[in-house]
């Protein structure tokens, strides 16, 4: 029986005692919660979620965490023998519902369901990478295609990898060609495969963000206290370098 579904009464005080009748359950207590979560945003503004986390004896952040998981599966999407674990590993992936059904047909454990969409984002990078890589470069593809294509795919590149395909090839350095180089100095291999290694992390960082990341409110109300002094910290350093490297980039390429 699903109280939630059950109500017809969105009061303020009804919704508390819903609360708090949920808070004494020990079976999907986090996936009623969070329904109330949406109900109380929905019926009493989003500002209020604070004040009935108190009324009900929930962190604010925990009530948080519970609505962005109800939020994310509609209730048909929620599978029974799966816990609620389960669907939060995958709230923020979009493609959840697929991973939500492999996991019920294998019976994975939370920690199993980790490992493999771990290994689905991050595929073990081939040995022969950097010569694939330098290959397709000698048959005319660009340098900078051949990366990108190599970081969507496996995502971070070793230090070791990066500094075999700088040998390999000038990657990543305006003004270059797609030349091969047998033999480039020792002190060019190092700053390319730096430069490899700063872009790649660049791009990996923006990538996390813009795909990965809970939406702003959603990582506002659940960052813990003593993280708070660091993230305004850099914030503002971090909004002022995406600025002026936007600012660039338009220099360049637009």
């Amino acid at each position: 029986m699903d109280p939630v579904r059950q109500m017809d009464d969105f009061s303020w005080e009804s919704l508390i005692l819903a609360g708090v009748d949920a808070c004494r359950q020990h079976d999907a207590s986090q996936w009623v919660l969070g329904d109330l979560a949406l109900l109380v945003k929905t019926h009493h503004g989003e500002r209020t979620l604070e004040r009935y986390a108190q009324s009900i004896g929930v962190e604010h952040g925990t009530l948080e965490n519970y609505g962005r998981v109800a939020r994310a599966y509609e209730k048909p999407m929620r599978i029974g023998n799966l816990s609620w674990y389960h669907h939060r590993l995958l709230a923020a992936r979009p493609d959840r519902l697929e991973w939500l059904a492999k996991a019920a047909e294998h019976q994975w454990s939370t920690h199993l369901l980790q490992e493999q969409t771990h290994l689905a984002d991050n595929p073990p990078v081939p040995k022969d990478l950097p010569l694939r890589m330098a290959q397709k470069i000698q048959d005319g593809t660009p340098a900078v295609d051949v990366v990108t294509e190599a970081v969507r795919t496996y995502g971070l590149l070793p230090p070791s990898m990066a500094r075999e395909v700088a040998r390999l090839a000038p990657v990543l350095v305006p003004g270059s060609d797609n030349r091969m180089y047998d033999a480039r100095p020792e002190e060019v291999i190092e700053r390319d495969s730096e430069r490899v290694q700063r872009q790649i992390g660049l791009y990996q960082a923006l990538k996390h963000i813009a795909t990965r990341m809970m939406s702003p409110s959603d990582e506002v109300a659940t960052t813990p206290r003593y993280q708070e002094a660091a993230t305004t910290e850099y914030l503002d350093r971090a909004i002022q370098w995406l600025e002026d490297f936007r600012s660039e980039w338009r220099k360049v390429h637009d």
